[in-house]
């Protein structure tokens, strides 16, 4: 690892953003606040997180691709720049960051590192979907993406068959 270690890391911080799934105005005001400040945005698409920053006026910063393919390679500049003091934001293209996208391994190498995790709650497409389904909401079960091959998926079913909760399952719509 080429993590350079500062005597106390922990007063340096993370910032996780949550993005609207539709209505741009779902962005909050702290979040904006977060971009604003930012010296640098992680996000998976940069051309998204752009067109989201035209769409409700605000100033963005140096945009940085943090996607699924390139993470791993670029965890230890990240956490380079936030302890030489650099303001950072990991977000994603629509909804919370981390939940079926990037950024895990990051929070793990912050927490490994005492840099604070500060998350500014956005849209979830989970909660969403929970709360309009008219399904149980007491007790869930979120199942992520389910796989493409054909029998993982049943496998993945089957083992899911018995839980006594609503489960929820990302599906592409391709």
């Amino acid at each position: 690892s080429k993590i350079t270690k500062t005597k106390d890391s922990s007063c340096y911080t993370l910032k996780i953003v949550g993005t609207p799934i539709g209505n741009t105005m779902d962005l909050s005001q702290r979040g904006i606040d977060a971009f604003e400040k930012a010296d640098f945005i992680l996000c998976e698409d940069t051309r998204v997180t752009k067109k989201l920053s035209q769409l409700r006026n605000f100033r963005i910063q140096k945009l940085i691709s943090f996607n699924e393919f390139n993470e791993e390679r670029k965890i230890d500049t990240v956490i380079n720049k936030i302890t030489s003091g650099k303001n950072i934001v990991l977000t994603s293209d629509a909804g919370m960051p981390l939940i079926s996208d990037p950024g895990f391994k990051l929070v793990n190498a912050c927490i490994e590192n005492n840099i604070i995790i500060d998350v500014i709650p956005g849209p979830s497409a989970i909660i969403t979907a929970l709360v309009s389904s008219g399904l149980s909401s007491a007790n869930f079960y979120y199942a992520g993406f389910p796989s493409r091959k054909k029998n993982d998926r049943l496998l993945k079913i089957r083992k899911l068959l018995n839980l006594e909760s609503t489960i929820i399952w990302f599906e592409s719509p391709r």
